[in-house]
């Protein structure tokens, strides 16, 4: 049996137009498959072209019903390749359409479409693929895969732009009865990476075709979102949210874009499906439909709903035509695709247009607007005698010119596939000849435009237009341009502007801002005429505008005005029934009655706005006064008040019953607050509860001889910011949370991000709600501060020097190691656990010489060596590690006058000078000086305290004499001896509280006195070379050796290191800088001695 793609290799279908035309000349093979065709053309009548030229299967996607093989590829720009590895959707997808039952699965086939095929199959419609170098066309007949020969074309997510030929192929395609699916997706969603998007492919569509601007309605915003919610419009008929499919109830988008639509573009577009929060409109539309010409456009914004999960492995597949919202995507594609397939019965559109302006100076521009109804999809005009252009063809709006005066007889001529219409004005535009003289009038209001909120300060600006043929100069022909704004209580202020400079030119235009502000506080409607007053001016037909109204809701800052009543004018007694006949009272739309009567006597006053003239009199008791047919469906928070006078001094005013009622029979009180003594006017507001109905009465009577007035009567709906409840407290424990709510509103946002009426609260922090009512008016609530106090459990670790004692929270003092819990409660009473996990530290180091000592946090130990100095200048201080610290008396030196070991004599005993240099290498700030480590600021030029000693030449070399003296800056000092030491020869050892013991290379004579030894000219002046270079020709002695063990290693390093981290200050011994504080930088000078030892004979 010959497979239904080999039939259609020789046949082509129309269902449109039920043709079937012969491709090839088989004569032998017609008659044997005739009656098979007939029968096959009349079971599956309808045909869906899925697209897959336009690289639906680029990058991750897969859009495609079925595919044999994966060899096409995309590069950088809109081509396809004939190389590659995505899917090559065939036309006629495999394995056969007549095998598809009810039951079978969405891998029956292998595109990410597949399920949306096979449902279309299991409604007995027709399913093809448009292949990627298949052409998009409509009408022509070498084109097997033509437009005209299907019913709907299912176009998800293009990414290669539609050519000029394409889009017109589609446009006309629709206009003529056919159903365009169009899908896209998120912003930035460029599939083959050609600069173009499917939001952007759609939109060129529609904005740059050679038929019509925009002819669905439909923009597709640039954005990205994703929601598992919706918002669905109450739509029961709907074909697409109720349809055969099922019914819809929920559109769920994983990166999606939504549509703004443009009912002025096309008024048949509307929105199904919007997203959650917003409200139904023109924006923020997710599903949309739109009928054109004989045709239809449905459109999502998101690709996400079409995919069923089958397809390319390698791309990014998601189950979201079953398996996301519940299933409705599935219903929604169908009934859309459905609708999209269903015939439409088109009527014949009306014919209709404006001109502006109707009277227009000869030579000057006239424009002609299409206002025509029905769905036209071609135009035919005729602008009359001498216009140019003299005919059109398109919508337009049109700009024409008149080159003969007269009055003209415009036509235009309106058709579709339903039929046609024509609409002739005779006599329609008016061309003056002779326009000389001046015309200037109101052209349009600019300020304010529109208005949905009471505001205060509006600007006033209107445009106004020289009609004339030649230019106006303002400074011989001033202009008054006035304008008139009569707001909710027919209250009414006027203001003028006068142009008297400048010039305007001929067929021109200027904007005119009036100096004064205008206050809509008030909601309601607000009626703005304008006109502009010119002596010269030709024509006043044209001077003003049509009355603009402009409406304010109620805002949350003002109240609404439902109604008001000042009871009109009169100029004698008048019955109420009468003065109503005679349409005297304000709200001519409302029904008053009652036994009372209107007069003018004792006409209102003193109080704000009294109208004066007409009242309603009570004569005595029983006298009523009716009003009816007030709308208070949408009001739950109305408040009446009034002006009332009475004419007896004492009455409260409970004698005037004031009952409201939904029936006419069934009354309710309301409360009027005690009037003042006295007869005067008075303004009131009454209390009480105003029902909501579509016909409310409001009844006045009275009930005793007290003779009332009433007037100025007013029916408000109260507005006010609305507050935050919460459920619970504010302050409370972690775990626990609160409610927070708001009154009822149109929409909400908090300042957490929900949009929802209530939010849970379970974190500390400011939460406020802006709110917007039915006329789109906002107000932020005032905040509410919750604070959410911490119940928590920690642990802290701590150490203690072996010995000592830690206090724990609860103030028990511990000493061992160990785990120390401590429970408490928070402030807010909120239960908390504090583990304090004590560790003892082992810190002596057995050395009389430092203390020890161990860092709570960390653990580190430190050990800073004591200080020796006793601040007696008569002796040497030294510690030893076993015995402690020491203090050697200074030997006397003769000559000298100076009490040198202070026993209270002078030159006891001869004494030898030797002046030396020595440089303390840590301490060397360079050019031969040294770090003041000793006091600085009041001993600037003193750098330190070192002791010399002379030691004898002759092993073991043991200690003959010391001296303990500072060095300057410059590493100069002066040290005496016994007058012994004259004539010898001695070692000179140097020792300082952190330096390696340093000694001369040999024994210096001591023959001479004074005796001079520099240790810091020559590196060969130390023994062994144990100087440290400092920089050419200059060295110093190591230093370092913290510990002094006569060794720099990392016990030293550690020793300052642990003290650097304290950063310990003061004259010790970890100071190797001088600078009076332990830092990196004392570190450093350790860490580039480690290894240096004594070197000694």
């Amino acid at each position: 049996m010959m497979s239904l793609y080999n039939l259609e290799s020789f046949f082509s279908f129309s269902s449109n137009g039920n043709r079937l035309l012969l491709r090839k000349s088989l004569p032998f093979l017609f008659s044997f498959f005739f009656s098979l065709i007939v029968s096959y053309s009349d079971a599956q009548t309808i045909k869906v072209l899925f697209d897959a030229s336009k690289a639906e299967s680029a990058g991750n996607a897969d859009w495609v019903v079925d595919a044999n093989s994966y060899n096409i590829g995309f590069g950088s720009g809109p081509a396809v390749l004939n190389s590659g590895n995505e899917a090559n959707a065939q036309s006629i997808p495999s394995p056969t359409q007549s095998n598809i039952t009810g039951s079978t699965s969405e891998t029956y086939w292998s595109g990410a479409l597949s399920y949306w095929g096979i449902d279309c199959v299991n409604r007995n419609y027709i399913v093809e693929s448009l292949p990627y170098n298949g052409q998009i066309t409509y009408g022509n007949s070498g084109n097997l895969q033509d437009l005209s020969n299907y019913d709907v074309f299912i176009v998800c997510e293009p990414n290669i732009l539609f050519t000029a030929i394409e889009k017109t192929a589609i446009l006309n395609f629709v206009a003529n009865g056919g159903g365009l699916f169009m899908v896209a997706d998120h912003t930035i969603s460029d599939r083959n990476n050609d600069g173009e998007d499917s939001p952007f492919i759609w939109n060129d569509l529609m904005t740059n075709n050679s038929v019509q601007s925009n002819p669905f309605g439909i923009t597709f915003d640039l954005v990205d979102f994703s929601q598992t919610t919706s918002n669905i419009p109450s739509l029961p008929s709907d074909s697409i949210l109720h349809g055969p499919a099922g019914n819809v109830t929920q559109v769920q988008f994983a990166g999606g874009t939504s549509m703004t639509l443009d009912p002025v573009a096309n008024s048949t577009v509307e929105g199904v499906v919007y997203k959650t929060g917003s409200s139904f409109g023109n924006s923020n539309v997710m599903v949309a439909y739109a009928r054109y010409g004989s045709g239809k456009v449905a459109a999502i914004g998101d690709s996400s709903p079409c995919d069923d999960g089958t397809g390319d492995s390698n791309d990014g597949l998601f189950f979201g035509y079953t398996g996301d919202a519940a299933g409705n995507h599935r219903k929604l594609l169908m009934n859309a695709t459905i609708w999209l397939a269903t015939p439409t019965t088109v009527t014949a559109p009306v014919a209709d247009f404006t001109a502006n302006p109707l009277a227009v100076c000869l030579g000057l521009s006239n424009t002609f607007t299409n206002t025509s109804t029905g769905s036209p999809t071609s135009y035919s005009w005729n602008f009359g005698s001498g216009a140019s252009p003299a005919t059109a063809t398109t919508a337009g709006p049109h700009t024409v010119t008149y080159t003969t005066a007269g009055l003209k007889t415009i036509a235009l001529t309106v058709s579709n596939s339903g039929g046609s219409n024509t609409v002739t004005k005779v006599n329609y535009v008016e061309v003056d000849g002779n326009c000389s003289t001046e015309d200037v009038g109101v052209l349009s209001l600019l300020s304010p435009a529109s208005m949905s909120c009471p505001a205060t300060g509006n600007s006033l600006q209107v445009r106004i237009k020289n009609y004339g043929a030649t230019a106006i100069n303002f400074s011989t022909s001033p202009v008054d341009v006035q304008i008139q704004i009569t707001d909710p209580v027919s209250t009414v202020q006027s203001f003028t502007q006068t142009i008297s400079s400048g010039s305007l030119a001929a067929n021109s235009t200027m904007d005119v801002t009036f100096s004064g502000a205008y206050d809509m506080t008030s909601s309601g409607n607000y009626v703005f005429n304008s006109t502009t007053i010119l002596a010269s001016d030709v024509n006043p037909l044209n001077d003003g505008i049509v009355a603009t109204n402009i409406s304010v809701g109620p805002g949350y800052q003002s109240d609404f005005i439902l109604f008001s009543e000042n009871m009109g004018i009169v100029s004698t007694t008048t019955a109420i029934s009468s003065h109503e006949t005679n349409n005297g009272f304000q709200n001519t739309a409302l029904t008053f009655s009652g036994t009372a009567d209107i007069r003018i006597t004792t006409f209102s006053t003193g109080y704000p706005n009294a109208s004066g003239n007409a009242n309603v009199f009570f004569t005595g008791s029983g006298r009523n006064f009716i009003i009816s047919g007030i709308n208070s469906t949408t009001f739950n928070n109305l408040q009446l008040s009034l002006g009332i006078y009475k004419n007896i001094a004492g009455s409260t005013g409970s004698d005037m019953l004031v009952q409201v009622s939904t029936d006419g029979t069934n009354y309710t009180n309301l409360t009027m607050p005690a009037l003042p003594a006295g007869t005067a006017w008075n303004y009131t507001t009454l209390t009480g509860t105003i029902p909501s109905t579509p016909n409310l009465r409001i009844k006045f009577t009275t009930t005793s001889a007290t003779q009332f007035r009433i007037d100025d009567i007013s029916l408000v709906e109260q507005v006010t910011v609305p507050i935050i409840s919460a459920s619970g407290p504010v302050n409370f424990c972690q775990g626990s949370d609160v409610t927070l709510s708001v009154a009822t509103a149109t929409s909400y946002l908090w300042s957490n991000g929900m949009t929802t009426q209530s939010i849970v609260v379970n974190a500390s922090g400011n939460y406020s709600v802006v709110v917007s009512n039915a006329s789109g008016c906002t107000a932020t609530t005032v905040p509410v501060s919750v604070s959410v106090d911490p119940a928590y459990s920690t642990t802290l670790i701590r150490y203690i020097a072996q010995g000592s004692s830690y206090t724990l929270p609860n103030l028990q003092t511990v000493s061992t190691t160990g785990m120390y819990p401590v429970s408490y409660q928070t402030i807010l009473g909120c239960d908390s656990t504090i583990i304090t996990d004590l560790r003892v530290v082992v810190v002596n180091d057995n050395d009389l010489c430092t203390t020890d000592a161990c860092n709570l946090l960390t653990g580190a130990v430190s050990h800073v060596q004591v200080n020796t100095d006793d601040g007696n200048p008569c002796t040497i201080d030294g510690c030893n590690p076993l015995s402690g610290v020491y203090h050697i008396l200074i030997s006397e030196i003769c000559g000298n006058g100076i009490d040198d070991n202070c026993n209270g004599q002078i030159d006891e005993g001869c004494s030898v000078t030797l002046n030396l240099k020595v440089l303390i290498s840590g301490f060397y700030i360079g050019n031969n000086l040294l770090q003041p480590a000793i006091d600085p600021v009041n001993f600037p030029t003193v750098c330190d305290t070192i002791i010399v000693e002379l030691h004898s030449n002759v092993s073991p070399y043991a200690i003959l004499y010391s001296d303990k003296k500072t060095i300057n800056v410059s590493g100069n000092g002066v040290f005496t001896f016994p007058s012994a030491v004259l004539n010898g020869s001695f070692y000179i050892v140097v020792k300082h509280r952190n330096t390696i013991e340093t000694w001369s290379s040999a024994a210096v004579s001591f023959a001479v006195n004074p005796v001079t030894y520099n240790f810091s000219n020559a590196v060969n002046k130390a023994f062994g070379n144990n100087l440290k270079f400092l920089e050419t020709g200059v060295y110093g002695i190591y230093n370092g050796d913290i510990d002094k063990n006569n060794v720099i290693n990392t016990i030293d390093l550690s020793a300052v290191e642990s003290n650097s981290v304290l950063f310990l200050t003061g004259y010790i011994p970890s100071d190797v800088t001088g600078n009076g504080i332990v830092e990196s930088s004392d570190q450093s000078v350790v860490e580039n001695n480690i290894g240096i030892t004594l070197l000694r004979p």
